[in-house]
């Protein structure tokens, strides 16, 4: 009985070091062959910065006042980095960066409705 389950670990171990590279991993480059670059995916911070605005409205809808600030700061930093990838100004963008900033600080100070309906007008910045 002890050596089947040897046997059986033994085999374990010759499949996991005799299998091809699992998921994530790059095999090793063969000789003339060049190593592929790894490809970062690009981070689209207004669809990120909109995705967390509605999660923070979404919070205060449902009585999670903690997470509305955690949310708005959030898509506060995303809306943030928007603006410092474009290279002109944004009237829309400048008012949804304001009122995420209001929303942050209303939502700290424990006044959610006020915060939902700040991060309500964001949104409609950050959308239009």
């Amino acid at each position: 009985m002890c050596r089947i389950f040897q046997a059986a670990a033994l085999a374990g171990l010759l499949a996991l070091f005799a299998a091809p590279p699992s998921y994530g991993q790059t095999p090793e480059p063969q000789d003339g062959q060049v190593a592929p670059t790894a490809q970062l995916p690009e981070t689209d911070h207004l669809a990120e910065a909109i995705k967390q605005t509605e999660a923070a409205i979404a919070a205060g809808t449902s009585g999670q006042d903690s997470l509305v600030v955690e949310y708005a700061q959030e898509a506060l930093m995303h809306a943030q980095a928007v603006k410092q990838e474009r290279s002109s100004s944004s009237p829309n963008l400048d008012a949804a960066i304001k009122s995420l900033q209001v929303a942050v600080k209303q939502g700290k100070a424990g006044k959610t409705d006020v915060a939902m309906k700040a991060a309500q007008a964001a949104l409609r910045k950050l959308q239009g």
